[in-house]
């Protein structure tokens, strides 16, 4: 993109009206992470390999984020600077031009920081422009041979039958789980369901012997026994710090569970703000100009509604959906709110189909940027934990037919395939778990009794 090659050049080679040495008189709350900061050599990223800069920018945001409020900018500019510059490496736009904002209060005019927020600007506005030609119904039906697909409101639920039958031989495999220790397994099947849904997003891959371990163990370091050579994350200790965010994101249920009035945007943001935590970054691979192969990060605003706009695809690129506009995400995730709140007090309606419909209507919407898939399913799973049942699991290995059901929703608007889909991956989770318990390939520990009892409802 030229205007994106024109900015990037200029961050490359500041030359800013301010003072860009410290002196001895560093603030005290500063000292530690300016010095982490200047770990790497130089105050600006402009000389360092693009590799680097992104890797460097990540290193510089967590040292700086914290702090850099309460850092007196007249003081000490600079530290707007970096931290702004960080934030442009990061993809942040919005943040990074904010603080180059204050940096120019700070400093007085300067050419070519103007020149800069010029150019941010006018990029911010030109992304606008493009999101409203094709939410607006005025861009292509089809682009680069591939449908488009407008977001439309998720409708609301139908009546669906109550399936007794099989809420009750689930409830019946879950008391047999329970027999020997009730609460050690609700313990260990919460661990099992943390690995599996970040499993599911590609947010790691672990050896079986790992699963086991963290299952039975807890989460901790040395419960990593293998990491797949294909995993996106790869550090041990950013691994165990994901599965106790996403732990600590389940475990923020328990607040709706005793008044579902309580089921609103700030539960959800909340759910979402501790399941990223600190590990707000979207990792990718990328190419530079001189044909390098980099890791770059893009910054993920944890807790808050996405300001970007959202698609997928689906069939091979041969269809685009699109979400809900950025502008409209607060209005539909009110409606959804409601929706879900009245969903929630009905004792009518099969607990698979309110899980169903809590999932579908939330990632139709997709009001963040990242986590809407594992921020779905939390939720999704109040309508069993209501029953004193775990909470859902989708295991990864049938990932493309959990996508398949989301997708024919989508398309159709109902629901059916993929609550059905829904209750009986809770056979197929129980079954796994036990099999990781044992320490067994998928599929084994009480397949019979689970057998027996879809047997019972005739599947």
């Amino acid at each position: 993109m030229n205007m994106w090659s024109t900015i990037q050049d200029f961050v490359l080679r500041p030359d800013f009206s301010i003072d860009y040495s410290f002196g001895e008189s560093v603030p005290e709350n500063l000292n530690s992470s300016w010095k982490k900061v200047l770990g790497n050599g130089s105050i600006l990223m402009s000389n360092e390999r693009v590799s680097h800069r992104h890797q460097t920018a990540k290193e510089r945001y967590l040292a700086l984020h914290e702090v850099i409020s309460v850092i007196p900018h007249n003081t000490f500019p600079i530290v707007l600077l970096v931290f702004a510059e960080s934030l442009f490496w990061l993809e942040d736009i919005r943040s990074c031009l904010k603080f180059l904002k204050q940096l120019l209060d700070t400093i007085g005019h300067d050419d070519k920081l103007l020149l800069i927020i010029s150019f941010l600007e006018e990029y911010l506005q030109s992304n606008i422009i493009e999101d409203e030609l094709f939410h607006t119904n005025e861009g292509p039906d089809r682009i680069d041979g591939a449908t488009l697909f407008v977001f439309e409101p998720p409708t609301i639920w139908v009546e669906s039958p109550y399936d007794q039958s099989r809420l009750d031989s689930i409830r019946e495999a879950w008391r047999y789980l329970q027999t020997d220790a009730a609460e050690t397994v609700s313990e260990e099947f919460l661990r099992f369901s943390c690995i599996a849904t970040n499993e599911l997003e590609g947010v790691f891959e672990l050896s079986a012997a790992s699963w086991t371990k963290l299952v039975k163990k807890g989460f901790f370091v040395n419960s990593i026994a293998g990491i797949s050579k294909t995993s996106k994350e790869r550090k041990t200790f950013t691994i165990i710090s994901i599965l106790k965010n996403t732990m600590s994101s389940i475990e923020i249920l328990s607040s709706v569970l005793s008044d579902f009035h309580r089921f609103g945007e700030a539960f959800i943001k909340l759910i979402h703000l501790t399941l990223l935590g600190n590990d707000n970054f979207d990792c990718y691979e990328a190419e530079s100009e001189d044909g390098d192969l980099y890791i770059g990060h893009r910054l993920l605003a944890a807790g808050e509604f996405r300001r970007v706009a959202c698609v997928t695809t689906h069939h091979d690129d041969t269809e685009i959906v699109q979400y809900c506009h950025h502008t409209q995400i607060e209005s539909q995730m009110e409606i959804y709110c409601q929706q879900a709140r009245e969903l929630l007090l009905r004792d009518d309606i099969d607990p698979f189909y309110k899980a169903a419909w809590l999932q579908w209507a939330f990632l139709r919407i997709h009001p963040f940027e990242d986590g809407n898939g594992r921020v779905a399913r939390i939720i999704s799973s109040i309508p069993l934990l209501i029953f004193h049942l775990p909470p859902i699991v989708i295991m990864p290995a049938y990932k493309s037919r959990y996508f398949g059901c989301l997708h024919e929703a989508d398309r159709n608007a109902n629901i059916s395939h993929l609550s059905d889909f829904l209750g009986n991956m809770y056979f197929t989770a129980m079954e796994d778990f036990l099999s990781t318990l044992n320490n067994k390939s998928s599929g084994g520990g009480c397949n019979l009794l689970f057998r027996r009892n879809k047997s019972s409802k005739g599947r």
